[in-house]
């Protein structure tokens, strides 16, 4: 191994770093076409080309130069750290190096360096329940998805929040330049602190996105150098036509620079200029023709030349083993592809009497009111004091933090009004294992949905490995909800992301509708302790009615639904059920309870609150989901039954699916709103106590407990309450002063 840092920077190091670049190259192409004979160790035949060629060549030549160079910088500096890969289709490039590396025998003993693990790997690419042509938790050493892109740079932020000793080196392509999420990105360099690791964007320029010329190529090196010091960058540009010992050198003075504006708090970024597919067929360099397969799998010619331009029997032995490399290693646990922050599991937060320190004490349901957010956040606070070191815990929040009854802290970064960038670093902090949550405006999270749900794919991908670490769970927590939103209006009432969850894989999303303090606080207890789960949390910073202890909140969050007994009838067999799930739609169904029952008092009701949403899915569709007999003892068939929901109606109808019971009625948000008050949001869009119990009065006169005088007291009490906003602009003191009356008489 070479010792003496002056060796970094000699012909014969640099020689072999061209050496391990065109090694990486040569196995890119051979993933991509080979089936069998990788090494060519006999002439090349069509039967060794794969009947199904798949892959993206183009950008990859220039990632793996970079990777190249990372090997020397982690030497050089003996650096921690990680490279995530946004150019689309990377995936071959990450394979390679860690091929080289000898890393791919730590997860699967069939793939050693030998021509048998060779050919394991070319066929394992780009094939079924094989690896990806991008980047995934398939492959060592990958923290950041490929695929969708923009996320690159601000997944590597967040990877080095807390985490001193580690720098990432994002590779950025000018097609991901140009979408919004990555030009936000820029920015995250003023949020880091001491405390925090390096970010190092290295952005290839190879002049071409899928099929038209990117707008950084289209750029002088004098307006780049522009653009990048207006972002507070200082730019390195390295240029080159040829992929030769020169460009190694050129490119290693780069990163020794970068480093070197490092030690003076100076934010680099390096500008790499090749063309892409460099070191394909010549006709293909530089051309849409080398952005997926730069020769047809029919021409075995072709492919032949290509190959063997790489000499291969220079690259590796007859026994698979690369050749010339072993200087450029790092030592154990520094490689790219396996060190002390790739695969790293989820840090377990210490939560001891958090929540009962917290909670509040509830002797009658309705009768006091608060904030849940404001006590939430005093949770947050307790926990960051038995969490205090910064690798641990973080909350993230658009510049919304304190109007969503949260504070800025240490553990808080709420001053990034983007919510691809919280959302982005959250996603990067639980890669390097810590744990924490986005907070956000509900009409808001959905902004950032495709990120949580490509999220999502990852965590399905890696749950198919034992090898891979569980990480903490992503957190989301929705308030400023679209019941609140009557006075921001209709622009901001949006319950999207709840809809859009709903349909993903139900073992690895929670969706949680609390109602109060004890709710809210008891669930928060339990999302951050659990892993591989996307948990989602929707309640509202408004003070609301203060309904259960805490005890009775666990036993309710055990059960994910329950009758509620101070607001049902002791019966089997109730004339009426009501339903609901969310604060403001609860609160509507005992509203509706209390008016039929003193206007009927022989009639029977029960009600029942879904805080775990998902349970109500069928068992056939969730494991989670409560059984037929647990469903139709909560909902008996002969008892109809309405339901309040928090979001769009026809998501609670799916999530119904295959059940033998359907609501009458299922009331929820339907597009409706406007600047209004907060109750008549609620009646505009037909969860509000009147209409509840005029549904339910047609469900009773079915069986024969009609009350047509009732019902015409309803509407008269609606018209009573829009001549009330209409003149006065606020709600009806009945509604603003209204407090529930718990049944004495209910059975525990």
């Amino acid at each position: 191994m070479i010792t003496f840092m002056s060796e970094y920077n000699n012909k014969t190091y640099f020689k072999a770093m061209q050496h391990f670049t065109s090694a990486a190259n040569y196995l890119t192409v051979a993933m991509m076409y080979l089936k069998d004979n990788p090494l060519l160790q006999r002439p090349l035949a069509a039967s060794d080309i794969k009947a199904a060629v798949s892959g993206h060549f183009g950008t990859v030549p220039a990632q793996n130069l970079i990777f190249t160079q990372v090997n020397r910088l982690i030497q050089k500096y003996h650096q921690q750290t990680l490279v995530l890969q946004g150019p689309g289709h990377g995936g071959a490039a990450l394979l390679a190096n860690a091929y080289l590396n000898n890393d791919l025998v730590k997860i699967d003993p069939k793939l050693d360096q030998s021509p048998a693990g060779l050919r394991r790997l070319c066929q394992r690419f780009a094939a079924p329940f094989g690896f990806a042509s991008h980047p995934g938790p398939a492959i060592p050493g990958a923290i950041h998805p490929g695929g969708e892109l923009g996320y690159v740079l601000v997944h590597g932020f967040g990877a080095v929040l807390g985490h001193k000793k580690l720098l990432t080196v994002c590779i950025v392509g000018d097609g991901e330049a140009e979408t919004g999420p990555l030009q936000a990105s820029w920015q995250l360099n003023h949020n880091l602190t001491q405390k925090d690791g390096k970010v190092l964007p290295v952005v290839t320029i190879n002049g071409l996105t899928m099929e038209n010329t990117s707008r950084l190529a289209q750029m002088t090196d004098s307006e780049l150098t522009a653009y990048f010091q207006s972002l507070d960058y200082e730019p390195i540009i390295v240029t080159s036509s040829v992929a030769d010992v020169a460009l190694q050198k050129q490119l290693a003075h780069a990163f020794d620079q970068a480093m070197a504006y490092f030690d003076v708090d100076k934010w680099p970024v390096i500008l790499l200029k090749t063309p892409k597919g460099l070191t394909g067929p010549a006709s293909t360099v530089g051309t849409v023709a080398s952005h997926q397969l730069p020769v047809a799998p029919s021409d075995v010619h072709g492919l032949n030349k290509w190959l063997t331009s790489y000499h291969p029997h220079k690259l590796f032995n007859d026994q698979g083993q690369p050749q010339g490399i072993a200087d450029l290693l790092p030592e154990d646990n520094f490689h790219v592809t396996d060190n002390d922050y790739t695969n790293r599991k989820g840090l377990a937060l210490k939560t001891r009497d958090a929540l009962k320190q917290t909670a509040l004490a509830i002797t009658t349901p309705g009768a006091s009111q608060a904030s849940n957010t404001e006590v939430l956040n005093t949770y947050f606070s307790k926990l960051s004091q038995q969490n205090p070191k910064p690798d641990q815990l973080r909350l993230f929040s658009p510049d919304e933090i304190n109007s969503n009854g949260f504070e800025n802290s240490a553990h808080v970064m709420g001053n990034i009004l983007s919510e691809h960038m919280d959302e982005g670093l959250l996603e990067g902090f639980l890669m390097t294992g810590g744990s924490g949550a986005f907070i956000s405006y509900e009409g808001f999270l959905p902004i950032a949905s495709s990120m949580i749900a490509q999220h999502l794919k990852w965590l399905t991908q890696a749950q198919r490995y034992a090898w891979h670490k569980d990480i903490n769970a992503l957190n989301l927590i929705g308030t400023s909800t679209v019941w609140e939103q009557d006075k921001n209006g209709y622009t901001h009432q949006n319950p999207d992301l709840l809809n859009s969850l709903a349909a993903k894989n139900p073992e690895l999303v929670r969706l949680y509708l609390p109602v109060d303090v004890n709710t809210t606080l008891t669930t928060m207890d339990l999302m951050v302790r659990l892993h591989q789960k996307v948990n989602y949390l929707i309640t509202p910073k408004r003070p609301t009615p203060q309904w259960f202890d805490l005890t009775s909140s666990q036993t309710l969050l055990t059960r994910g639904l329950s009758v509620v007994d101070w607001a049902s009838d002791a019966t089997d067999s109730p004339d009426l059920v009501l339903a609901a799930s969310g604060s403001e739609p609860f609160e509507e169904v005992l509203a509706a309870s209390q008016i039929l029952r003193e206007a009927m008092p022989n009639i029977t009701i029960r009600v029942v609150l879904v805080v775990d949403l998902l349970r109500l899915q069928h068992p056939r569709l969730n494991p989670r989901g409560i059984t037929d007999t647990l469903f139709d003892s909560l909902f008996p068939k002969d008892s109809p039954f309405i339901y309040n929901f928090h979001g769009y109606p026809l998501t609670l109808g799916g999530l119904l699916a295959h059940r033998h019971h359907y609501p009458e009625f299922v009331n929820g948000y339907r597009e409706v709103g406007s600047v209004t008050t907060p109750f008549d949001l609620r009646v505009q869009n037909g969860i509000d106590r009147f209409n509840v119990a005029k549904e339910a009065l047609l469900c009773l006169a079915d069986k024969g407990h009609g009350n047509p005088a009732l019902f015409n007291q309803m509407d008269q009490m609606l018209q009573k309450h829009h001549q009330q906003i209409v003149h006065q602009g606020v709600d009806l003191p009945e509604i603003t002063n209204w407090q529930f009356k718990p049944l004495q008489s209910a059975k525990k």
